[in-house]
């Protein structure tokens, strides 16, 4: 598959991200009214004004998410014979919105809250995260999605009825069906698309035996396993889920992924903390440290540039400009919340997800 105009408009689209040295200037203004001001000429249309002309966090943020879609449209324009293979990409981003939506769902989150945690694609718009954002239960957001055709509907819709649906299990189901088309249309796509997919996997089957370290009602860990993986097998997979300690688990996870960057980031699981304070008895993946994800996001974004410098006409380049993308998304978020709620500037710094 040719990827060489595809990857060419990624990377012309990589040189308008803004970069670790933006982003920390934006944090550096002397308040939250100029901060407005800069992100809103970053990002383009915020809504309403607000207060002394400055838009206000909601505004940024719905910016900050339009920008993203706006440049996702553009790709899949370009992507033409290969919008199966972009596909793969796109379904990981309508992945997590659909997880922060469904969450946002369960909790009986404000509209304005569930959309927090989205990004726009063309399979899931502007609108239809809005209208997705103002169901009244999980069971009417997985009928929208039945209604609107949209693949994850149907796999989603038995789990999701009744008036306390349990969450983990809607969160695995998602799961699968991301990993059981994601990998089927990798292989249309190439090694190389493969291959990143497969981490995805491990990374998804890791995060979640991290999470199952201890005993969770009427769930076995080996029902939660997501086949297709590269590095974590099943018997690894339960290994870590019963180790006695995060550090254990943490080993564990790390011996998979060997001689990646990933498996450092394992090791510091139980110095660092990355898991925190758990419940018990777990029942949902609500509360999951974002902390460890943006770390491995950090780890993905290192591995697809060095794989762009290696096989320049491959996927490569245009994988790392959705996950650079994705980190930006966040970063700016977190800047515009945090001035928004009070939180220091160097906390805000500390969390940035770009390094570059």
């Amino acid at each position: 598959m040719y990827w060489g105009d595809l990857n060419a408009r990624a990377r012309g689209l990589s040189s308008r991200l803004l970069g670790r040295a933006r982003l920390e200037e934006l944090l550096g203004g002397p308040d939250a009214s100029l901060l407005a001001r800069d992100v809103a000429e970053i990002v383009g249309p915020a809504g309403e004004t607000r207060g002394a002309g400055a838009p206000g966090a909601a505004a940024l943020a719905e910016a900050i998410r339009a920008r993203a879609g706006r440049r996702l449209s553009v790709l899949e324009l370009w992507a033409g014979s290969r919008s199966r293979a972009l596909c793969v990409l796109l379904e990981d981003e309508d992945r997590r919105s659909l997880r922060a939506l469904l969450r946002g769902a369960v909790a009986d989150a404000p509209a304005a809250a569930r959309l927090r945690g989205t990004m726009p694609t063309p399979r899931l718009p502007e609108r239809m995260l809005r209208d997705l954002a103002a169901a009244p239960t999980a069971a009417a957001l997985v009928a929208l999605l039945v209604s609107e055709e949209h693949p994850y509907g149907w796999p989603l819709l038995p789990l999701a009825a009744g008036m306390r649906p349990d969450l983990f299990r809607i969160e695995l189901a998602l799961d699968h069906t991301f990993a059981a088309r994601a990998l089927a249309g990798a292989r249309a796509g190439g090694r190389a698309l493969l291959a990143h997919v497969r981490t995805i996997v491990d990374l998804d089957n890791a995060f979640t035996a991290l999470l199952l370290r201890g005993p969770v009602a009427d769930v076995e860990p080996d029902e939660c396993f997501l086949p297709g993986g590269a590095r974590l097998g099943r018997d690894r997979f339960v290994m870590a889920t019963s180790a006695e300690d995060d550090a254990e688990a943490g080993r564990v996870l790390a011996a998979a992924f060997a001689g990646t960057g990933y498996a450092s980031l394992f090791r510091e699981v139980g110095d660092q903390g990355a898991i925190g304070d758990r419940a018990p008895r777990l029942t949902s993946l609500v509360g999951w440290p974002e902390r460890l994800e943006d770390a491995a996001l950090s780890v993905q974004i290192s591995e697809a540039l060095r794989m762009a410098r290696r096989d320049p006409l491959g996927p490569a380049p245009l994988i790392a400009y959705m996950l650079r993308l994705r980190a930006e998304v966040r970063d700016l978020r977190r800047i515009v919340w945090g001035f928004a709620l009070g939180a220091p500037s160097s906390t805000v710094a500390a969390g940035l997800v770009t390094d570059r």
